[in-house]
């Protein structure tokens, strides 16, 4: 009896059985066991070298786009709050001026802007209205009231 979990014990087959045709299968069996080893094991990704772990280039912290939201709507209702008659501050413009935990570009505020209309669109009042940032012109777009 095998346990699940434990390696099979070898054991010596004669020539006689191997030839056999009771064998065959079983011989086979082994072959494409073999063989789907060897693509595992070639497939397998090598283990990352201490260098690899502690570079900062190939890894950057990801942004939090429903945060990002939160934040944007959080300080409209704010500057609303303190001052009725205040416009809110469309999302591109708060994009741009934004303090994210590290390091974003323009083109990269640009893609989030893209990334949050698409994926929050429900919160989002989408008006008429365009703006020109630089060589942007966007649709100034507000918290739904």
């Amino acid at each position: 009896m095998e346990l699940e979990g434990t390696t099979p014990t070898s054991f010596k087959l004669s020539l006689n059985f191997l030839n056999s045709d009771e064998a065959r299968p079983i011989i086979l069996k082994v072959i494409k066991n073999l063989q789907y080893r060897e693509t595992i094991r070639s497939n397998e990704a090598g283990a990352f070298s201490e260098e690899d772990l502690t570079s900062q280039a190939m890894y950057q912290e990801s942004i939090n786009l429903e945060e990002t939201v939160g934040d944007y709507i959080q300080a409209q209702t704010e500057a609303i709050w303190k001052d009725p008659t205040a416009e809110p501050e469309d999302l591109f413009s708060f994009l741009m001026r934004y303090s994210f935990r590290r390091e974003v570009n323009e083109e990269e505020r640009t893609t989030l802007f893209c990334q949050i209309v698409s994926l929050y669109e429900s919160q989002f009042r989408i008006t008429d209205e365009f703006g020109v940032y630089k060589n942007y012109e966007y649709a100034r777009i507000y918290p739904m009231q």
